[in-house]
């Protein structure tokens, strides 16, 4: 399990806990939908789906279109019709926008993961919201 730790910082079994939460969540377990950024694909989340699959969630790695982000949420939000149940939306970069768009109204969507990702405010594009962050001014 490794050298000393650092005062304050603990080891945990996670195996366990994984699955006691797994069972604990069993009735209710969501349908977990992974949804890639820009210069990517559902590929991308393979591994993670399988790891999630193996823990006993039901895991989906959605094709984001990669369109403009109206039209990808909106595609997203159509195929979260789809699914029965409750949803935990992860979103990747770009497609932390995607995720917290397509949400909005869908009462089955229970968590928005993002790794990573980008959340416009209500209104804002994504460039808009690129514009706002100086990377010049950062460094100082």
């Amino acid at each position: 399990m490794g050298g000393p730790l650092l005062p304050g910082h603990y080891r945990y079994d996670t195996t366990s806990f994984v699955k006691s939460q797994a069972e604990l969540l069993s009735a209710e377990t969501p349908t977990i939908v992974l949804v890639h950024g820009a210069w990517a694909d559902a590929t991308g989340f393979d591994a993670e789906i399988r790891a999630l699959q193996r823990q006993g969630f039901r895991a989906i790695g959605f094709a984001n279109p990669l369109r403009d982000l109206a039209g990808d949420a909106a595609y997203l939000a159509e195929f979260l019709w789809t699914v029965t149940g409750p949803i935990m939306l992860v979103g990747h970069s770009y497609g932390g926008n995607v995720i917290s768009k397509a949400a909005s109204g869908n009462d089955q969507v229970q968590a928005l993961v993002f790794v990573n990702g980008w959340m416009c405010d209500e209104g804002e594009s994504q460039q808009q919201l690129l514009e706002r962050w100086d990377p010049v001014s950062s460094l100082k």
